[in-house]
C-alpha cells in the first residue's frame, strides 16, 4: 500500500509538472503570437504612415509645380483687364460728372499700367472734358490709347485708330489707323468695323475718281496667337491655347510664341 501509495503520489506530480510545463508553453506561445501580431500592426501602421508622408510629399511637389506654371503664365500674360477699384471709381465719378475725381481716381492705376483707366483718361483729355484739348493734352491722350491698345483693349485700340486717321496728338498715318481698327474689329468693335467700312468706301470713291477701278475691299489683318486666344476663360486656358497656336508656322516669328518658346528651353 505505502509503495502504491509512492507511485500514485509521484504520478500526480508528473502530471501536475507535465500540465504546469504546457500552460507555461501555451503561455509562451500565446505571447510570442501577441507579440508578432504587435509587430505586424506596427510595419502596417509605419507602411500606411510611410504611403501617407510620399502622398503627401508629391501632392507638394505638385502643388509647386501648378504655382510655378501659374506664375510662368502670368508673366507671359498682358495685365489683366479686370475693373480694379480704381476704375470703379472712376466710372462712377465721372457718372456724376465728377471728371477730375475720374482722373485722381485712375491716375495711380494707368501709371501702374491699367489699361481701362488708360483709357478712360485718354477719353476724357480727347474729349476735352479735362483740359482745353490742347496739343500737349491730346497727345498725352494719344500716348495712353497706345499703351491701353497695345495691351489689347478693343476701345483702346479703336481710339488710338482714330487719333492716327485725324492726326490727332500722333503724325497722321491712316496705315496705322486701318491696323488699329482692324485689330479692334476682330476683337467685336462695332465701332472699328464701321470706321473699316467707312475707309473701304472711302478708298473705293478715291479710287474710282482718279483710275475708274474699285480696289478690293479690306480684308481682316491675321489675328496673331494671342488675339486668337484672348477670349478664353482664364489665364491657364488662354496659355495652353497660345501654346498650341504658336506650334503653327505662321506664328512663330510673334513675339508672345518667341517668349513662350524660350520660357520652355529655359525650363528645359
Amino acid at each position: 500500500e505505502q509503495r502504491l501509495k509512492a507511485e500514485e503520489e509521484a504520478r500526480q506530480q508528473a502530471e501536475k509538472a507535465r500540465l504546469e510545463a504546457e500552460a507555461k508553453t501555451t503561455v509562451a506561445e500565446a505571447k510570442a503570437a501577441a507579440e508578432a501580431q504587435a509587430k505586424r500592426e506596427a510595419e502596417s501602421r509605419a507602411a500606411a504612415g510611410a504611403r501617407a508622408a510620399e502622398e503627401a510629399r508629391q501632392a507638394a511637389d505638385k502643388a509647386q509645380r501648378e504655382a510655378a506654371e501659374q506664375r510662368r503664365i502670368a508673366s507671359t500674360q498682358p495685365p489683366t483687364r479686370t475693373q480694379a477699384s480704381g476704375y470703379a471709381v472712376a466710372v462712377a465719378a465721372t457718372q456724376r460728372g465728377d471728371n477730375s475725381g475720374a482722373v485722381a481716381a485712375c491716375k495711380q492705376p494707368a501709371d501702374a499700367g491699367d489699361a481701362l483707366c488708360q483709357n478712360l483718361i485718354g477719353t476724357l483729355y480727347s474729349n476735352g472734358k479735362i483740359g482745353n484739348r490742347s496739343e500737349a493734352e491730346l497727345r498725352v491722350a494719344a500716348e495712353l490709347f497706345r499703351r491701353a491698345a497695345e495691351q489689347g483693349l478693343p476701345a483702346a485700340q479703336f481710339n488710338f485708330g482714330s487719333m492716327n486717321e485725324r492726326g490727332t496728338g500722333v503724325r497722321q498715318d491712316l496705315g496705322a489707323a486701318l491696323s488699329w481698327y482692324r485689330k479692334a474689329a476682330n476683337q467685336g468693335q462695332p465701332e472699328a468695323r464701321t470706321a473699316l467700312e467707312r475707309l473701304a468706301t472711302q478708298g473705293a470713291a478715291q479710287a474710282g475718281v482718279q483710275g475708274g477701278t474699285t480696289p478690293p475691299p479690306a480684308q481682316p489683318a491675321r489675328q496673331s496667337a494671342k488675339e486668337l486666344c484672348a477670349n478664353r476663360s482664364n489665364i491657364i486656358s488662354q496659355a495652353l491655347c497660345e501654346s498650341r497656336e504658336c506650334l503653327k508656322p505662321e506664328h512663330q516669328a510673334e513675339a508672345q510664341c518667341q517668349r513662350i518658346k524660350q520660357s520652355a528651353e529655359s525650363k528645359r
